[in-house]
């Protein structure tokens, strides 16, 4: 795993930020601190223990995607934690990503083929631009090799404990199936809040704080 602090400034509030499959700290650029310190993480072809962190008066956990698993198999204990188009079983017909479909994206994980997903994930015109105008700088060959990484890990390690308070599911998502997400946190009894937005979101909002006043305010 990749750590990267956006902001660090010793500020009262910590935000731990699990990233999507993929991705970089380009994927939120655009998202003002507001005044937490926020560690990015991203990148799981290898399992790394978080570093050392300094204490919080609070700790928020936000994670997106494959990254809502990941971060669940870590030892956090937040005092908010949020998923955002993710869920537990993240290879799963009934709960997450069907496995042929996963295992499908691997074998076609190409130029073409990442740009086929990008324009999937992202939903509409305004949304890619906005993806596009800061890309995450990861080879094609880098992603490939974290989305096996990641694969493999969710065969060979069991389901992790549920650590999330709220999942934002979006409407329009065509990459996690918003039908499974919503199966799986309810009988998880998570609170759900539907966005009408696609897999990539981040463009709404201006400010994690706006994003969290999103999940708070439900």
């Amino acid at each position: 795993m990749q750590f990267n602090w956006l902001n660090r400034q010793n500020r009262a509030t910590l935000i731990l930020f699990f990233n999507g499959w993929g991705m970089d700290a380009s994927a939120v650029s655009s998202l003002s601190c507001d005044g937490f310190d926020l560690l990015e993480i991203n990148d799981y072809t290898t399992s790394t223990p978080l570093p050392a962190l300094q204490e919080y008066d609070q700790t928020i956990l936000i994670a997106w995607s494959l990254g809502v698993f990941t971060a669940a198999q870590c030892a956090i204990k937040p005092d908010l934690a949020i998923a955002i188009n993710g869920t537990l079983r993240p290879i799963n017909e009934t709960f997450g990503i069907p496995p042929e479909i996963f295992q499908g994206t691997i074998d076609n994980w190409h130029e073409r083929g990442r740009n086929k997903f990008n324009r999937r994930m992202c939903g509409d015109r305004e949304t890619l631009a906005h993806f596009n105008a800061s890309p995450p700088c990861r080879t094609i060959e880098a992603q490939q090799k974290e989305l096996m990484a990641i694969r493999d890990t969710v065969k060979t390690h069991p389901e992790p404990t549920n650590i999330f308070d709220v999942a934002m599911i979006s409407s329009g998502d065509r990459i996690m199936p918003p039908t499974a997400q919503t199966a799986y946190w309810e009988e998880q009894k998570t609170a759900i809040i539907t966005l009408d937005a696609p897999h990539y979101l981040f463009n709404r909002w201006n400010s994690w704080k706006e994003l969290i006043d999103c999940a708070k305010n439900r």
